[in-house]
């Protein structure tokens, strides 16, 4: 029998995992976590830029709150991965097109209070170079009018470059920026495209300077 997905932002085995996560990663990686102000009380969603496959793990052991990633089915629906996203609640959605099953699910989550995790590049950095978001983050966003915490790992993709099959033991720095409030939902079709372009560029640019700032 398939484990049911977790459904509550307290569910107990997305506790376990994080737990286990966390026994096993934190004397590997030394992580540090930096916050540039404090995170929303309500829902929200935490956008990172992707370069590694441990890049959730990091995300979700910073977070004080359950974290519900948003994960393409290409390992989703993997017979080695699908239990462990299973387990972590994880949203399944395609890498290209629309899911609305996933976009429903994505909303109910937020709507409940729980943080979102999404990877706007949509698939892992091979050079460790931020690549061109999709809109699907600012969409959420604007549609359920959540704020988006942007955040990026200092040292992910020297400790685990997609090459490589085993991570190396290399501190991580796990930075979240201040948060980025949606422009108000318009019904005007142009409008509504310039801010979502608007919202995401401020969104990487975000995330670039506080890699950059972590450099200094």
């Amino acid at each position: 029998m398939s484990t049911p997905p977790c459904t509550t932002p307290r569910d107990w085995r997305y506790l376990m995992l994080k737990r286990t996560c966390t026994l096993l990663g934190v004397p590997y990686f030394r992580p540090q976590v930096v916050f540039t102000a404090p995170l929303p009380a309500e829902g929200f969603i935490v956008a990172c830029n992707h370069v590694t496959l441990l890049d959730w793990a990091a995300i979700a052991y910073a977070l004080p709150r359950p974290v519900r990633f948003l994960i393409t089915r290409d390992y989703y629906d993997r017979r080695a991965c699908n239990w462990f996203c299973r387990l972590g609640g994880a949203i399944p959605v395609r890498s290209r097109g629309i899911e609305l099953s996933a976009t429903r699910s994505a909303i109910a989550a937020l709507e409940r209070g729980e943080i979102l995790g999404i990877f706007p590049e949509g698939a892992l950095s091979h050079n460790g170079r931020m690549q061109p978001f999709q809109r699907g983050v600012t969409q959420l966003a604007m549609r359920t009018q959540c704020p988006v915490i942007p955040a990026t790992i200092r040292g992910a993709f020297e400790a685990f470059p997609s090459q490589r099959s085993f991570p190396r033991p290399r501190r991580v720095i796990i930075a979240f920026g201040r948060p980025l409030e949606p422009p108000v939902l318009t019904t005007d079709a142009v409008e509504r495209r310039a801010a979502e372009h608007r919202l995401l560029t401020d969104l990487m640019r975000s995330i670039a300077d506080l890699a950059g700032s972590m450099n200094d």
